[in-house]
């Protein structure tokens, strides 16, 4: 018995003149991007998927607070610095996705409090696991 492979190919073109509708996104082969694919978003937003053959995510910033709640469904968060605040007590998304990677970098001169403790100037990298965070290690800026 013998395995047989298709391949797909996609003509390449221009964002869409219509944005998807809500809660959908569309793939597209962007022609004004050497036809790396890119995705289009319901508010018209579009991103490329892939750069130069890396993968580029999103960066989401947040200002430090007494309260910092993290966006579900990003990948980078950077929490940048916000002058009065103390506590930078964080809140983590609910963990339903398994294998979400999510990145979260502390810019303010406060570590956070809550659920993730992330001193000063440093980077941690959380996966969800069993509905979960799953701390997988911490950085500092090179």
């Amino acid at each position: 018995m013998s395995k047989k492979y298709g391949r797909q190919q996609f003509l390449q073109s221009p964002a869409p003149a219509t944005n998807p509708p809500a809660g959908f996104s569309e793939l597209f082969p962007d022609s004004n991007n050497s036809g790396r694919m890119a995705t289009m978003f319901p508010d018209g937003s579009k991103e490329a998927l892939l750069t130069d053959k890396r993968i580029v995510l999103q960066v989401v910033s947040v200002a430090a607070a007494d309260a910092i709640e993290i966006p579900a469904g990003v990948s980078v968060v950077k929490i940048t610095a916000s002058a009065g605040y103390t506590l930078n007590v964080v809140t983590l998304p609910a963990a339903t996705t398994e294998g979400h990677i999510l990145f979260i970098k502390n810019c303010d001169s406060t570590g956070t409090a809550g659920d993730i403790v992330i001193p000063a100037g440093k980077t941690v990298q959380l996966m969800a696991l069993d509905n979960a965070w799953l701390a997988v290690g911490f950085a500092t800026t090179l």
